[in-house]
């Protein structure tokens, strides 16, 4: 009986990581801006139901030192989305030439697991630079300050 116990505790850990996918970067999450708001919308092929959201800055951290400082957070969501809108975005604290990511709890943009998905993005005058699936963080971040 203490084997299999030791079984299921170690298998336990297996089964949920199969069915939970962490930290995927997207890129077909298109990100703009419009009359002062900032919109993430999906991919219209998709049934994405989102769980939460946050805003973090790529270039600061906490006063820990380790976790990214987070400018907003959604409250629990739950509920089937086309896209994201965060309205008066500089209330957050979001400036151009600064590189920033969105977190998002989700389920339905990469299979009907429930994951984690991370994109990367900065502000320029009208236009939004996204960072890319295989791309550095460090090289984005210089690329946004290169704007």
């Amino acid at each position: 009986m203490k084997s299999l116990n030791k079984f299921l505790i170690l298998f336990i850990p297996f089964l949920v990581m199969g069915r939970t996918s962490y930290n995927r970067t997207r890129t077909d999450i298109v990100i703009y801006k419009n009359e002062g708001n900032l919109y993430f919308s999906f991919p219209t092929d998709k049934k994405v139901l989102v769980y939460h959201y946050e805003i973090n800055d790529y270039e600061n951290f906490e006063s820990d030192g380790m976790t990214y400082k987070r400018l907003f957070v959604s409250q629990e969501i739950d509920k089937e989305m086309k896209e994201i809108i965060l309205e008066n975005y500089k209330s957050n604290e979001i400036v151009e030439k600064h590189a920033y990511y969105m977190l998002l709890g989700e389920q339905g943009l990469n299979n009907t697991s429930v994951g984690f998905t991370t994109i990367g993005f900065c502000l320029y005058k009208d236009k939004v630079l996204t960072e890319q699936k295989s791309e550095n963080t460090n090289t984005f971040i210089q690329k946004c300050h290169d704007l």
